[in-house]
Parts: structure tokens; sequence; C-alpha cells
């Protein structure tokens, strides 16, 4: 997942910005993807989320390493979980893949958005043929 978005980003879907492969010493870490604009840096952590992809369980495991790369510019950062935790019973709605998570620690706000990715989906006949049985 994290080569074909840093592939994508590269790619031209970005019309300001250049991606940087896990950027060096970013808030004392290595964060995956971050895109720096011309006065910002957005960095994007990415993670492979195998038990529980609710909302709250991932804010919990992911935001303090996340939130931590933007400890010195502007408070925003993504992260960008692949959930292998469970086949869903259809296509998820993007609604419920991507939100906004406020961050409080000692430094401040910060803001996260999260995007769930969800990796193990059926094929479309595979769904409908399971609807059809309900």
């Amino acid at each position: 997942m994290q080569e074909d978005l840093f592939d994508w980003l590269r790619s031209g879907a970005l019309l300001r910005g250049r991606a940087v492969w896990e950027p060096q010493r970013v808030g004392g870490g290595r964060p995956d993807i971050s895109v720096v604009f011309v006065n910002q840096v957005v960095v994007n952590e990415l993670k492979r989320e195998q038990k529980d992809s609710s909302h709250e369980a991932m804010e919990e495991t992911y935001s303090g390493q996340a939130g931590s790369y933007d400890a010195t510019t502007y408070p925003f950062g993504l992260v960008t979980v692949l959930d292998v935790s469970a086949e869903p019973p259809s296509t998820p709605r993007l609604d419920g893949c991507v939100w906004v998570h406020r961050r409080e620690d000692e430094s401040g706000t910060r803001w996260l958005v999260f995007v769930r990715v969800p990796g193990r989906l059926s094929a479309p006949s595979v769904q409908t043929k399971r609807a059809q049985r309900s």
C-alpha cells in the first residue's frame, strides 16, 4: 500500500507538493510518506490492522505515533490503515472509512485524518450472491 500510494502521489495526483519516501528525523521519528509543499509538510503514517478496525481502536493505537510527527510543524497529519482484520459483508461506504480525530497532548491540539482502506473485499458477484441468500 505504501508503494502504491507513493507512486500515485508522484504521478501527478498533487497539483503542488513533492512526495518524500520515509523522511528522516521528523518529530523524533521516520514517517512513511511526507508531502512537502512550499510552507507545509503533511505526514502520512501507514499501518496495517489485523485485529480491531473500529474508529476508537485505531485512534487509540495509532494517533500517538502519528501525532508526534507534526509536533514542530502544522498540527495536521494523515493515518492510512490497510484493514485486513475481517472481510466486510459489503463494500464499506466512504464516509465510514474517512474521519477526523482530534488529539490533545502537552504540545496542544493535533488533527489527524484517518483513512481506512478495506483490504479483504469480496468480488461484487460474491457480495450479490451473499445478499440474495439473506
